[in-house]
Formats: C-alpha cells, structure tokens, sequence
C-alpha cells in the first residue's frame, strides 16, 4: 500500500528530472532516530531557519533551529519546575512538602465550580492537586487550616506525600493559584486535571493546563526563524538537543530534523582523505544543490493561490 501511495499535497510534478527523482528517492525519514545527532558536525546555517549537520555515519541532515531550541527550552523548564517529589516521610500531623509550582495567593477566596464528579474527584485526590499548586477552601468544612487546605486532615502518606481528605459536599473555594513565569491556572485548569484523574486514573504526568503552559513558554523564548547563528551558536544547540529526552519532537510533537542525504560523506571515493575545511565545503555545496531541487518541487507541486 505504501509503495503505491501517492501524496496529494506534495505530488511528484510531471516532467521531473533524474535529480530530482535520486534526492526524493534516498531521503527514508524512518531512517531518522537520536543516533543521527552523536556526534554530528555542524556545516552551516541556511536561510537562517535550519541548521545543516552531518552525522558520524556520514548523513546530511537539517535541523529546524525553533523547534530544536523549542525542546532544549520546555526540558529545562520542566526541570527547573517539575522537580520529583521529595523522599522523606515528614512527621505525622506535619505540613506537606512544598509544591514544585510556584503558587499566588489571592486576595480573596473565589468559588470553584465543579461537578459532583469533580468535586468527589479532587476530595479523593486532593494531595496532587495541591501538589500542582491548587489551594482551596472546603465550603462545607468548618475550620479552614490556614496554608493548607480548608478543614483538611492529614490522614496518609503516599511516597512521602501526605494525603488530605476534604469533608462535605458545599463544594469549594480556590484561595490560590498554580502561577508559571506570571502566567496562573484557574478552575477551569483544576476541572480539566480532575475530569483526566477520573479518566486515566492517578498518574505523575503534569497537569494538562501546565503541560501547554510550558511549551507556550518555551516556543515563545525559543530561537525563531529569522535569527542568525554563527557556527558555534549552531554546534552548542544541537549538543543541548543531544541531551534531551526527546531530541527528535518539539514542544508540540513537531519534528526537530529531517534526513536529506544518507551516506552523503561515506559515499565519496576519498572521505577519509578530506581536510575537515574541504569537508565542510563538499557538504555545503551537496546541501545547496539538493535544498535548490527540494524548493523547486515544493513551488511546483504547491497549488497556485490568489
């Protein structure tokens, strides 16, 4: 089936030349995976969007410098925030530990509307969501513990962290707030975590208003198209890329790189006889071509608009 596909969006135009043809051909992107960046070396930056690079074995390959920057920045920020819960068991009756997110208190408690289901969701689960930053009041608890919860009680502890159980069916008030880089997560972020608690069940993934909120941030402050890099700017970008969890997948799930020419060093009759400069320069000319016939069948293939 994949053989005979054909895609409609990039459709091989008519009349293509052999060059054209060899290039579309020996470009698998199955081939792609985090062995490609060990030990690349950077050749140049092109069109100050994409950083060309060869890989130990001798593939050219492009790696688009927002998306790759994009990655570095949302793992560091979730390094910085979404640090693993402490170990230690604190003492019976003691607070619990402190939340990995930075929480704003509010000048007055709001209510929270949530569901039965959510309400019955957040009293069972209620340390996460305070370990998420979430603070509130229990409406029908009389008592509120000041810089926990209202009319908590320490019952538990679950992997050093104490479990709180809410008492009443009043529902509750929010007193504060999960807050990133100024940027707070409201009720509808609280009801959206609890309904994927009730979902999926108890997991250690962040909640999914924060998981947006960091690749937000991390798009934002991340290298944009447009941007100029020198050669060391690009070598330093593509080691940080190196060290991520997940090199291959921006922020949202895009891909960092693309294969353009497997084998494109090894293949040369005398490669292990090049200078590190004539290396550089056979790769740049061999990336200049095949970037030149790639565009052409973009611009050929792309239907016309007004």
């Amino acid at each position: 089936m994949l053989a005979t596909w054909k895609n409609p969006v990039f459709a091989l135009p008519e009349g293509a030349g052999a060059d054209q043809l060899a290039i579309l051909g020996g470009t698998p992107v199955a081939e792609i995976s985090r062995a490609l960046l060990d030990n690349a070396t950077v050749v140049e930056q092109w069109g100050k969007k994409f950083i060309l690079a060869v890989s130990a074995a001798g593939d050219l390959f492009a790696v688009d410098q927002h998306a790759a920057d994009e990655r570095v920045r949302l793992e560091e920020l979730r390094g910085a925030l979404l640090a693993p819960p402490p170990r230690s068991r604190p003492a019976r009756g003691q607070p619990p530990p402190p939340s990995p997110i930075p929480t704003a208190v509010l000048g007055r408690p709001q209510r929270c509307q949530l569901t039965a289901s959510e309400l019955a969701t957040l009293r069972a689960n209620a340390s996460l969501a305070w370990r998420w930053g979430w603070r509130w009041e229990d409406n029908a608890a009389p008592g509120a513990t000041a810089g926990l919860t209202g009319g908590a009680a320490l019952l538990a502890e679950d992997d050093g962290v104490p479990l709180l159980s809410l008492g009443g069916d009043a529902g509750v008030s929010l007193t504060g707030l999960p807050t990133v880089e100024g940027t707070a997560m409201g009720a509808e972020a609280l009801a959206e975590y609890l309904r994927e608690i009730a979902a999926i069940g108890v997991t250690s993934a962040p909640p999914p208003a924060l998981q947006r909120l960091l690749a937000s941030k991390a798009c934002r402050g991340a290298i944009m198209f447009g941007d100029l890099l020198s050669r060391d700017d690009c070598a330093a970008l593509l080691s940080s890329l190196r060290r991520t969890q997940l090199p291959l997948h921006c922020a949202h799930g895009r891909p960092t790189a693309a294969l353009l020419a497997p084998g494109v060093v090894a293949a040369a009759a005398d490669a292990d006889e090049l200078t590190p400069t004539k290396r550089r320069r056979m790769l740049a000319q061999r990336a200049r071509k095949e970037r030149h016939v790639i565009w052409s069948l973009v611009e050929q293939a792309a239907p016309e608009t007004a």
